[in-house]
């Protein structure tokens, strides 16, 4: 079985950590099902597009003991950050300036730096006892170098044959 060095979820957990120390309450994956939302003030994280930035890199590595082939892909993820409560816009406000800021660049792990993000928008919420919740949301687009590696096949002696010859 072949691994890829970094999952999307792992993104979405690098954003989670950054974005956690600025907002009161719990940070979700969106879309769990059978998962009530927790009381305000929380924030949803769903992963929304995944684009291919380049064609795939290869580099091929040649040992005695095995051969195998490195394929890095340059991956851009558009993560959508919902913000409910009372406060969600002055969050969403907060978590942009920081996002766009060299603080964003310094704190994520190797492998996943932010790109963008949109200034984040205002959208109606109505929550299951019909009442209206606050909820602002923003799109936080980063990069990641997926790297997944493959067996290669490689021959330590030839035998050929031309026209009867070898």
């Amino acid at each position: 079985m072949y691994t890829v060095s970094i999952t999307t979820d792992a993104v979405v957990d690098a954003l989670a950590a950054f974005v956690a120390p600025f907002l009161p309450g719990v940070i979700v994956q969106s879309q769990i099902n059978r998962v009530a939302s927790p009381k305000p003030p929380f924030c949803l994280l769903t992963p929304v597009t995944i684009q291919n930035l380049s064609t795939t890199l290869g580099t091929t590595l040649v040992t005695y003991q095995a051969s195998q082939q490195t394929i890095i892909t340059p991956v851009k993820i558009g993560i959508q950050i919902d913000f409910y409560g009372v406060n969600s816009a002055d969050y969403c406000r907060a978590i942009v300036g920081l996002f766009r800021s060299e603080y964003a660049a310094t704190q994520f792990s190797d492998g996943i730096k932010p790109l963008y993000c949109d200034d984040g928008h205002q959208t109606r919420f109505i929550t299951s006892e019909s009442q209206y919740e606050q909820r602002w949301i923003m799109m936080a687009y980063l990069q990641y170098n997926a790297s997944i590696d493959v067996p290669v096949q490689t021959a330590n002696e030839i035998t050929y044959t031309f026209n009867g010859i070898n």
